[in-house]
């Protein structure tokens, strides 16, 4: 007996429903023959990849991009658009992809199709409408009871267990309530890097000593980069997240000892645990200051080198003040980009604007009312589930380890979205309902320090030790991407970005990405 049995016997009695009945991780398909109709579905929030392509009658789909290209009906030709969303975003958002054709089944969603005519619908949302509790102690216990419930269910396993511990409150949670639930120590495994701005092994050590977990180390040297063109392989699309080859290391790190490992992925977008949602109240004060005083003060933070420490105020606070000006959605999505908007009429080459065209990428609606909640429903809808979630499983299942989100269980989720914004973001206290649950469980320089994410000191190695891989790919004359960006801006902004002057870590390491991508596939034209 399997879990696919358990699918097909609801399938059975509950037809396309059955997925209503479903928690967890999941994408599948099933052929009726009875109706000669197809039935696909993929989970809630995206865990697991679903992608598919159209070919005049026919419908092709699987778990892969690279298994649908062998299919010869299946066209390579690029989406330009595609292309501009990942240099801006670092990943493709659904239902896109990096080739025409091929397109995502985007998450909460089923696909259906009979007598050739397919047709996709959405079968869940979430709804921000503060009907939780209001009581801070209140909602903690709520949370602790529902997030207990999804991690006992997501330990169910009959091989080896564990869990990443990055030090930071969400992995710590989940390595705190396994270690309640479990008769022996959880393996526990964590990366390090050489530069200490970027280094959270201590953090992860403290939380390890606290559960008396059996905690596994790696760290990270510069010579790992070149792990990037391996890494590349298995998201069979260009990805720019450089936390993907982190990612990949723990996950072969965690693979050694366990066949399944918890995560705490999912976290930040369910109590409002970024930076940038400081970027509401941010943005209302500085509003209010003189026109006079915005003037100066964008020009003194124009004026300062950025530099390349992880938690750089002055890289920060610049993209803050560039960002004020812009409305809600437009000053979140900028916050997030590799470069300023302004910027791809200089980057991109002429031939590439053209092919692009004037027309916009719509974001998905949403129903909640204020803003913060429409940030975080946004966020879940996209970055969490294109970006975090697709680095989570490319990298884990790269090396044949299960990774699970007991965050992202579905009742967890709406709980969350259920609770009212002061419980995630007051001032600039983040994540208050889950720092505030697990406030006498976790030691207290843990739930005191400030959000740290999962990256690489990718900016300072760009500058030094993969100076060479940047000038034999991204600036090399017979360099693919010069079909998309022009090749005086791009050495240009690696100049600025050596010098100091700029961290335009993010848009150097997606180019590169793009162009290992576009040597390793040979999908240039």
């Amino acid at each position: 007996r399997t879990d696919t049995e358990t699918i097909l016997h609801l399938y059975e009695d509950y037809g396309p429903a059955c997925v209503n009945r479903l928690n967890g991780m999941f994408a599948f398909a099933i052929y009726d023959r009875r109706d000669r109709s197809l039935f696909v579905a993929r989970d809630r929030l995206g865990i697991k990849p679903l992608y598919y392509a159209d070919t005049l009658g026919s419908l092709v789909f699987g778990s892969e991009i690279k298994a649908l290209l062998k299919h010869p009906e299946v066209s390579r030709d690029i989406d330009p658009t595609a292309v501009d969303l990942y240099l801006r975003k670092r990943y493709i958002p659904a239902p896109r992809t990096i080739y025409r054709q091929i397109r995502k089944l985007p998450a909460a969603h089923t696909l259906a199709m009979k007598d050739s005519e397919v047709s996709i619908t959405p079968y869940w949302s979430l709804d921000y409408d503060d009907t939780g509790p209001k009581d801070l102690d209140e909602a903690a216990d709520g949370l602790r009871d529902r997030l207990r419930a999804s991690v006992e269910r997501q330990m169910i396993s009959d091989v080896p267990l564990g869990a990443f511990l990055s030090g930071g409150v969400d992995s710590s949670t989940i390595v705190a309530l396994m270690s309640e639930l479990s008769d022996r120590p959880i393996k526990t495994f964590a990366i390090g890097f050489e530069e200490q701005s970027y280094n959270e092994l201590t953090h992860a050590r403290t939380v390890a000593e606290r559960f008396g977990t059996d905690h596994h180390e790696l760290v990270v040297r510069p010579d790992a980069v070149d792990l990037a063109r391996t890494v590349l392989t298995h998201f069979d699309e260009p990805f720019g997240d450089s936390s993907a080859l982190p990612t990949y290391l723990v996950s072969k790190l965690a693979r050694e000892h366990v066949t399944v490992a918890l995560s705490g992925t999912g976290a930040d977008e369910l109590f409002a645990g970024y930076e940038r949602y400081w970027a509401i109240p941010i943005a209302q004060a500085f509003n209010r200051l003189p026109r006079s005083a915005r003037r100066v003060l964008r020009g003194t933070l124009d004026a300062l080198p950025s530099g390349h420490a992880k938690r750089n105020l002055v890289h920060r606070a610049r993209s803050f003040v560039r960002s004020t000006d812009l409305d809600l959605f437009d000053r979140h999505l900028q916050l997030q980009q590799s470069f300023p908007t302004p910027y791809a009429d200089t980057l991109y080459a002429p031939a590439f604007t053209d092919e692009l065209g004037t027309g916009n990428v719509d974001l998905p609606g949403s129903r909640a009312s204020s803003d913060l909640a429409r940030l975080l429903d946004l966020d879940t809808r996209t970055t969490l589930v294109d970006d975090y979630l697709v680095k989570d499983d490319r990298s884990s299942m790269a090396v044949s380890l299960e990774l699970r989100v007991p965050f992202l269980d579905h009742t967890v989720v709406e709980y969350a979205a259920s609770l009212p914004d002061a419980l995630k973001l007051r001032g600039l206290k983040t994540k208050r309902v889950l720092k505030h649950a697990y406030r006498h469980v976790l030691p207290e320089s843990i739930t005191r320090r400030p959000k740290h994410g999962f990256e690489l000191p990718i900016a300072r190695w760009l500058s030094d030790d993969l100076s060479t891989l940047v000038q034999d790919t991204v600036l090399n004359e017979a360099a693919s991407i010069r079909r998309f960006v022009s090749a005086e801006v791009v050495q240009g902004l690696y100049t600025r970005h050596k010098s100091g002057y700029e961290n335009n870590s993010r848009l150097l390491w997606s180019l590169l990405g793009l162009e290992l991508w576009l040597q390793q596939s040979g999908d240039v034209s």
